[in-house]
């Protein structure tokens, strides 16, 4: 399934979208977000619910793909997923950078746009 076929199933859908340029020290911060953001987000689920279910597999699914199919000369990332709905999981790498890192889990997939 792609981005503009998906259709909603009552699970959680993670619309991440990451900036992947340096800081000012040459470091990497996305990971660092992504952790803090996903755990917060663990933390308000129920621990035997399927949303908390579908949510941790998307976060594994989330951290795989950061550390092994990510290119580093990616200046920004938009991550979709819902294992909940068919294992759905769209990465969009980027040459422009993000502005800064968001991320929203709701019933479909949301742009970056919408918060602005």
């Amino acid at each position: 399934m792609t981005l503009a076929a998906f259709e909603p199933h009552g699970v959680p859908v993670v619309s991440l979208y990451l900036n992947l340029t340096p800081d000012q020290h040459g470091r990497d911060n996305y990971d660092v977000f992504a952790r803090k953001a996903f755990a917060d987000q663990l933390k308000r689920l129920d621990e035997n619910s399927a949303e908390r279910a579908s949510l941790e597999r998307d976060v594994e699914r989330i951290n795989a793909y950061l550390a092994v199919e990510l290119n580093r000369a990616t200046n920004g990332l938009a991550i979709f997923a819902s294992s909940g709905t068919g294992e759905f999981f769209e990465a969009i790498q980027l040459q422009a950078p993000i502005g800064e890192h968001w991320l929203f889990i709701g019933k479909c997939p949301t742009s970056i746009r919408s918060c602005a």
